[in-house]
Order: C-alpha cells, then structure tokens, then sequence
C-alpha cells in the first residue's frame, strides 16, 4: 500500500514505521520488503523503532542511503535506550549515525 501511494504522490514524503513491521521485527522478510519500496520510492523514508536485528539496519543503510532511515523509539511501548543500543550496534559511520539520529527528521520538518 506504502508504494501504491508513493507512487501516486511523490512529493509527498512518507514515513514506513517500524520499517514495515507490525510488530518487533525478529525476521528479515518484512523489512526486505520495506527496503524495495524505499529503493524504489525517493519519498519514503524508513523508521527504525521495533526492528531488532542490526543485519535489517545495515542493508538499509547500503541499499537507500543514510539519508532516509529515521531514528524512532516507539516510546511509550518500547525503550529509547534499547532503540538507541539496537542502531550503534549496526557499526554504522559516525556521519551515517548523526543522520540517523537527528539531520533526517530535522531537514524532512523543515
């Protein structure tokens, strides 16, 4: 549905929650697919809430860019600092970790 709308719209910048999950991502399937239509699809961008596995935030981050993953906590139903350790255990790049956790959702506000 995500990549129907993207299509239909594509100034308008849309954010996947939980990388397309529903619930705390503990398999790669669905965020396989949340990542395609974000490949496909400029104007999504990808949130990081509830995706556990650090593999799912690494393929993101090489397959659309650091510059359309956003950090999310899913606060009050997850923890911040659990949201927090999942994105720096990923060994991603200082720069790719500030985009991350700040620049993106600071400049797709603006």
């Amino acid at each position: 549905m995500i990549a129907e709308v993207a299509e239909r719209f594509p100034g308008l910048p849309l954010i996947m929650g939980h990388m397309g999950c529903s619930e705390a991502c503990k398999s790669t399937g669905v965020v396989e697919e949340a990542i395609q239509v974000a490949r496909a699809s400029d104007n999504v961008f990808l949130e990081t809430s509830r995706v556990i596995l650090t593999s799912c935030i690494k393929k993101a981050v090489r397959v659309v860019g650091d510059t359309r993953i956003i950090f999310g906590s899913d606060t009050p139903f997850g923890s911040q600092i659990d949201e927090i350790h999942t994105i720096m255990r990923a060994g991603l790049p200082e720069s790719s970790l500030s985009r991350i956790f700040a620049n993106n959702i600071e400049e797709l506000l603006r």
